[in-house]
């Protein structure tokens, strides 16, 4: 019964990196208050590759080595001009298309904050270890 429940995980694990990498997936912890409430700090939000942006999509984009969350609120020829919902003005910078990674099209409240835990080496090795000796009883 061990062995079957180690072969369902790698198997599960499998499958969601494979859909992870064939439709350019990302998931991302929300940081900071900028997109509330729309975004609350904390959410987990879920980004895929698209080419096609208009007014009004939330985006996720690259900035000064960065990952930002935030909506179109203009486009322009070859740019788009971003702003947190909760900010009083836009961005500073226009946008390019190929700064944009994704745009989100899931959000889970509260589920950031257990990725960010996870991020951590020492967290996800506590885990690891756990699910080791639960699965060799």
């Amino acid at each position: 019964m061990c062995v079957r429940n180690i072969l369902i995980l790698v198997a599960g694990a499998i499958v969601l990196f494979l859909l992870f990498f064939l439709f350019n997936l990302q998931l991302l912890a929300v940081t900071s208050g900028s997109m509330e409430p729309t975004l609350s700090t904390g959410s987990l939000v879920i980004t895929f590759g698209s080419d096609d942006f208009k007014v009004g999509d939330i985006i996720t984009l690259e900035r000064d080595g960065l990952s930002v969350t935030h909506r179109i609120v203009e486009e322009g020829d070859d740019y788009y001009i971003t702003a947190g919902d909760k900010n009083p003005t836009t961005d500073s910078a226009p946008v390019r298309k190929e700064d944009i990674s994704g745009k989100v099209f899931l959000v889970i409240p509260f589920m950031g904050y257990l990725l960010s835990y996870l991020k951590e080496p020492f967290v996800f090795a506590v885990i690891a270890t756990l699910i080791f000796i639960i699965g060799k009883k």
